[in-house]
């Protein structure tokens, strides 16, 4: 602990396992030391989800998705037992066309509401992303065997 009162800060070198790790490889990280002797490496560097998401939208993607799940016919990760990414596209596009509508004021034209439309392009587009990042572990783990 340094004359302020806050914790020292040091550097220590990261070393990133996981491909998929934001952090460069051999990142020179920032760490703190607490009063107590523990330490943890810097916030700086590191990606917050906290800030990126929006609790708000969450909750409401979460109702939309819970709206259809049909009765519970089917479980709420369905969609990770994969969805060809084309069917994705298709699907993002008329939802897309329905938001357009909406925007253009021509609402009434539309199938579906904005916010049905902006939850269900949340969906496709957290679906078919889902699908590329899956095929680019596979294609990792094939070079690495």
């Amino acid at each position: 602990m340094n004359e302020s009162g806050r914790p020292n800060v040091y550097r220590v070198d990261h070393m990133a396992d996981n491909p998929f790790d934001p952090t460069p490889s051999r990142a020179l990280q920032m760490a703190r030391e607490f009063p107590t002797g523990a330490n943890r490496s810097d916030a700086a560097n590191k990606l917050d989800y906290e800030g990126y998401l929006s609790p708000l939208v969450i909750q409401r993607f979460g109702r939309y998705m819970y709206e259809h799940q049909y009765e519970g016919a089917r479980t709420s990760d369905n969609w990770q037992k994969g969805i060809p990414i084309t069917e994705y596209l298709k699907s993002l596009l008329r939802h897309v066309l329905d938001l357009w509508l909406w925007h253009r004021g021509y609402g009434d034209a539309a199938t579906e509401t904005k916010e049905e439309a902006l939850c269900a392009i949340l969906f496709n587009t957290q679906g078919y992303l889902y699908e590329l990042l899956k095929e680019k572990t596979k294609l990792l783990e094939e070079k690495t065997k």
